[in-house]
């Protein structure tokens, strides 16, 4: 039988793509997290709440057992449950799943044994109660007959280094386990591990586990979704013990954690988990999702970080690096007017906004004179909504809609209190508002995490120019370098390419190959 690839055509295709981009010396870290990004991008389905069955009575059933497996669980009690006289809930669950009904409940209960007996030093007698077994006298005789091994002789395996990886392959890795072998299938998604691992041995098909035994393993990493396959998963119990572990249900890092645990690798797995952090940030246009993610600064206690974008307008796969203001702050400024309607042919008796909101615009030019500010200082009019299109009515209502930006906030702020003000000198009576959204502080890059880049690329002959000036545009990076030290980058499109925010702009993939390697360099200093 052909090992079962479980995923979204969607994703898959995705990984395709990304894998023909992928530097073979990524670390297995950023390329774990990389791929975390994209399971969490498409959302990837749990396989693992039931067989693939379209009985609902199966389906109520298997996950039943998984949850209580350490209560009293008899054909009974589930056949009562679903509906069904023993028998029939006997001869169901068999041609639905491949198990007998105790088979099954006695494999999923010395599969938390496993567990247990792995992840800490409980006494045999207390696993048992843990397990849905009546004493340890019993546990340790159904798990001999199942494992091949009794529950003292498999502890010791807590310290295995002849594993076969079914699944979890960065996690093992990133354990410092080098696995004898995993599929094929698994290996060709990932030429970062293919890379990293090339000795080790390609399974192509479970027809032939004969290459499994002649590898004497002393463990088996498998997926629970190999509960769907009985007859494979008894056949690698008589090779060697099969370590079950929840598919679809952790993370990353809770996935490296728990094998970290199960292995007696648990500081090897916090300095894995707690090193580095990647970042997936949302709503990035706004400015909104880095003000949400900046508690991870302080919870984390993360002491430097680093970003970088690309842009158009500058030398393909080349990183530009500045020190200082990176981006511009800016923020939208909307100034609410209401006055009082009249009719056309009597504005003397009305409130108009329109010559308020003019004298503002008017006095735009005198505010962002470079001679009376500190750096570049910008104010956009972006939108003038005035009365409505009626000809008799004496507009009272007005908005002014603008964009204000600095190469510091500072200097920002005080154009922000000069447009206030003059608003309030002009109101004639007008009741006005200020409403302000899309907040950026300016990008400042720290020059020693700005210096670190630069050695990077300088180790890696990774092209570099230093930026001669700070792009106008706003990002939101500025709300992490404001908690913590760190620079935002950049890697080119080319020269003459689309500008990045129009129709004819697409993300080029081959970028993602020299970010990685700048990003794995940053890792290792």
């Amino acid at each position: 039988m052909e090992f079962p690839r479980y995923a979204e055509d969607l994703l898959k295709n995705s990984l395709e793509q990304f894998q023909h981009t992928q530097n073979l010396n990524t670390t297995p870290k950023l390329h774990l997290l990389l791929r975390e990004l994209l399971d969490t991008i498409f959302e990837r389905k749990s396989i693992d709440n039931s067989f693939v069955t379209n009985d609902q009575a199966i389906q109520q059933a298997v996950p039943y057992i998984k949850q209580h497996f350490a209560a009293p669980l008899t054909r009974s009690f589930m056949a009562d449950m679903t509906g069904f006289n023993e028998s029939y809930f006997s001869s169901l669950f068999k041609k639905e799943t491949g198990w007998s009904f105790a088979e099954y409940v006695n494999q999923i209960r010395v599969d938390q044994a496993k567990l247990l007996l792995l992840g800490a030093n409980d006494k045999l007698q207390d696993i048992a109660l843990k397990t849905g077994f009546a004493d340890g006298s019993y546990l340790g005789k159904t798990f001999t007959k199942y494992v091949h091994l009794s529950p003292s002789s498999f502890r010791k395996r807590r310290h295995s280094h002849r594993i076969v990886s079914i699944q979890f392959l960065g996690a093992l890795v990133a354990l410092g386990i080098q696995p004898l072998a995993t599929t094929r299938k698994l290996l060709q998604s990932s030429k970062l591990l293919h890379k990293r691992l090339p000795t080790i041995v390609e399974i192509e098909s479970f027809d032939l586990l004969e290459e499994i035994r002649q590898l004497e393993p002393e463990l088996i990493v498998a997926p629970t979704y190999f509960y769907n396959y009985p007859d494979i998963m008894k056949t690698l119990e008589k090779i060697a013990p099969v370590l079950t572990i929840p598919w679809g249900q952790l993370d990353k890092l809770e996935e490296v954690r728990l094998l970290g645990t199960l292995q007696g690798r648990t500081q090897q797995a916090e300095e894995w988990i707690n090193n580095i952090f990647f970042l997936f940030q949302h709503a990035e246009e706004t400015g909104d999702g880095a003000v949400e993610c900046a508690v991870l600064i302080e919870e984390k206690k993360i002491d430097e970080i680093f970003g970088w974008h690309n842009m158009s307008g500058i030398k393909e796969n080349t990183v530009y690096v500045i020190n200082g203001t990176a981006q511009y702050a800016s923020k939208g400024m909307s100034i609410y007017m209401e006055g009082v309607p009249s009719h056309a042919n009597e504005p003397e008796n009305g409130i108009n906004p329109a010559f308020a909101i003019a004298k503002i615009i008017d006095s735009i030019p005198s505010f962002i004179d470079s001679t009376a500010n500190k750096g570049n200082v910008l104010c956009t009019v972006v939108q003038v909504d005035i009365g409505e299109k009626a000809f008799g009515v004496n507009a009272s209502k007005g908005t002014l809609r603008l964009t204000i930006r600095a190469l510091y906030e500072e200097e920002m702020g005080k154009l922000q209190h000069k447009l206030e003000n003059v608003a309030q000198a002009e109101k004639y009576g007008l009741k006005i508002r200020f409403e302000y959204q899309d907040e950026f502080p300016e990008t400042t890059n720290h020059e020693e995490s700005s210096d670190k880049i630069r050695q990077v690329c300088a180790e890696k002959n990774i092209p570099m120019l230093e930026l001669k000036e700070a792009f106008r545009a706003s990002e939101d990076f500025g709300h992490y370098t404001k908690l913590t030290k760190g620079s935002y980058c950049y890697i080119g499109n080319g020269e003459d390419y689309p500008n990045i925010h129009t129709f004819e702009y697409d993300f080029k993939d081959d970028l993602i190959v020299t970010g990685v390697e700048l990003f794995k360099g940053l890792a290792e200093l």
